[in-house]
């Protein structure tokens, strides 16, 4: 599957990204952030949302329980 096509935003008002080294040996970190920016596939947003639809959730979790976690993310 084929997701570009156009001109991207992101290579024309960044065109020089910083490039990293790979990480080769085991380190040991009390924070990893993965995925902190953005890449030619995405705006570079974060969000969060619920994927499953309210009768999924329903289903899922029972009457209460779905209600409550279809609404937390409106």
């Amino acid at each position: 599957m084929d997701l570009v096509n156009g001109k991207l935003y992101w290579s024309h008002t960044f065109p020089n990204p910083p490039r990293y080294p790979a990480i080769s040996d085991d380190l040991r970190c009390d924070v990893v952030i993965v995925g902190g920016g953005s890449s030619c596939a995405n705006t570079g947003l974060l969000q969060f949302a619920n994927d499953k639809l309210l009768a999924a959730s329903i289903h899922s979790f029972g009457e209460e329980q779905g209600v409550r976690f279809f609404m937390f993310f409106w």
